[in-house]
C-alpha cells in the first residue's frame, strides 16, 4: 500500500511542507484499501456462462467494487478546498511573482495522488453537480458538455467536460478551470 509521500520546498527563505490531501470527512485517500483483487475479478465473471458472447463482454456494467466510493467532481473539488488553509492564500497574497509561481506549483503538487491499483472514481453523469462551502471557500463542480464537441461526436454527451468554479472574497482566490479528455487513436490503441 502507498504511504504518505511528503516533499518540502524552500520559497524565499520559508519551509514549505507538502502531505497527502485531507477529505472532509477526516479520513485520508491514503488510508482507503480497495477491496479484495481476487473478490473483484470473480464479481466480473460471475455474469460469464458457458456460450456467452464475449464480444458483448465489454458492455457489461462492472460492479460497484471497482470504484471508489465517491465521484470525480468530488476528487477535483478536494484538489481545492482539501489543501492546507494557507496553500491557496498564499498563491494571491505572495509578494513577487516568483513567489506567487512557487506557491502555485506547490499548491499543484498537493493535488497529486497515489494511484490505487484496479480502483477509479465513479464518472459522473451528464448535469451532475458538487458543491462544496468551506468558511468563505465556494467551490462548485458541474459535468458539462462542449457543445462544438457534441456536434462532432454526433449528438453524443461525450466527450465528457467537467468545469470548476471556485472563490473566496476574504483571500481574493478565484478559480476557473475545466478537464476534457482529448481521446487519440494510434491504430491499435487509444490514449485520453
Amino acid at each position: 500500500m502507498w504511504g504518505i509521500c511528503y516533499a518540502e520546498a524552500q520559497v524565499s527563505g520559508e519551509t514549505i511542507l507538502l502531505t497527502a490531501p485531507m477529505s472532509l470527512d477526516g479520513e485520508s485517500d491514503v488510508t482507503y484499501r480497495a477491496p479484495n483483487l481476487i473478490r473483484r475479478i470473480v464479481s466480473i465473471f460471475k455474469n460469464v456462462r458457458p456460450g456467452s458472447d464475449l464480444t458483448r463482454f465489454q458492455a457489461l456494467q462492472l460492479p460497484p467494487l471497482f470504484n471508489m466510493p465517491k465521484s470525480q467532481l468530488q476528487c477535483y473539488g478536494e484538489t481545492v478546498y482539501c489543501v492546507g488553509n494557507d496553500m491557496l492564500s498564499r498563491c494571491s497574497k505572495a509578494e513577487s511573482s516568483l513567489e506567487r509561481f512557487a506557491s502555485v506549483v506547490a499548491w499543484s503538487i498537493s493535488t497529486t495522488r497515489p494511484l490505487i491499483f484496479g480502483v477509479a472514481p465513479f464518472n459522473p453523469i451528464l448535469g451532475e453537480t458538487h458543491h462544496v462551502s468551506k468558511g468563505t471557500l465556494n467551490v462548485l463542480l458541474e459535468q458539462v458538455v462542449n457543445v462544438l464537441l457534441c456536434f462532432i461526436f454526433a449528438g453524443s454527451h461525450h466527450p465528457p467536460v467537467s468545469a470548476l468554479h471556485a472563490t473566496d472574497e476574504k483571500e481574493n482566490i478565484e478559480m476557473i478551470w475545466c478537464q476534457y479528455p482529448v481521446p487519440k487513436f494510434y491504430g491499435t490503441f487509444t490514449i485520453t
